[in-house]
């Protein structure tokens, strides 16, 4: 299941076409739903991992998170209708959602969940470097 959306939540945002989107034969294909839930949860992760550690779990970051990835759910939802397309209001929305992610990702707007580390304090914790001392070295090397 989904780290910030769950199917249930997904139902209740489609609501009217929740059935219209995801039956075949009679019967929800869970597998479609779990694939757009990965998919918007997916696009959400790919923003705030340049900023924030994933998967956000802050209590109070995960309140915005869950409706950026409910908006970015529906688009991929309404991708599923052939011949259908996104209705404005969607589109709009989805246009709102991605502007603040991006935000979100340089940090024009903070989320209140920890930061990552920045990749060079981060970095030299797991570096190891084992070898032979070097042959050459800039004393034995002045003059050439």
């Amino acid at each position: 299941m989904g780290n910030y959306i769950s199917r249930s939540d997904a139902e209740t945002r489609l609501s009217r076409v929740y059935d219209t989107i995801y039956e075949n034969d009679g019967i929800v294909d869970n597998d479609l739903v779990d694939a757009d839930i990965d998919a918007a949860e997916g696009e959400v992760d790919a923003y705030l991992a340049q900023r924030y550690l994933i998967p956000v779990t802050d209590s109070n970051a995960l309140r915005v998170i869950k409706s950026w990835t409910l908006t970015l759910l529906e688009v991929h939802a309404y991708g599923r209708i052939p011949g259908r397309e996104l209705p404005e209001s969607i589109s709009t929305r989805a246009k709102t959602v991605r502007d603040q992610l991006q935000k979100a990702a340089d940090g024009s707007i903070a989320l209140g969940a920890a930061e990552t580390p920045t990749e060079a304090a981060n970095g030299t914790d797991f570096l190891i470097v084992e070898g032979d001392d070097p042959v050459m070295g800039r004393d034995n090397l002045k003059g050439w």
